[in-house]
């Protein structure tokens, strides 16, 4: 069973909620809560000025727009060639099946 987690928001809950003044600043369950929770944090912290932090977010849409690259051409490739020699030019959307 795992306790942890849960004692661990417990925490959280109690001790973020002390330092910023009042319950309506705790972090809670569930996705309009977590936005909130960032919202006021930002107010009081100025978090996303952070390099660090701007420099994670960089990573993670870098890496995002980097999979969607990679999947496109895979994706691209999966089909033989039709009339050009290119993969990109002409594929056979009708092909049976894959080739790798």
């Amino acid at each position: 069973m795992k306790i942890a987690p849960t004692l661990m928001h417990k925490l959280i809950l109690i001790l973020q909620s002390h330092s910023l003044s009042g319950w309506f600043f705790a972090p809670s369950f569930g996705v309009a809560a977590i936005f909130r929770f960032i919202l006021f944090f930002q107010g009081f912290h100025s978090w996303t000025l952070n390099p660090f932090h701007m420099m994670g977010v960089a990573k993670v849409l870098g890496a995002a727009l980097l999979c969607a690259i990679h999947g496109a051409t895979v994706e691209n490739t999966l089909f033989e060639d039709g009339d050009g020699a290119n993969t990109f030019r002409a594929f056979n959307p009708t092909q049976a099946e894959e080739t790798y």
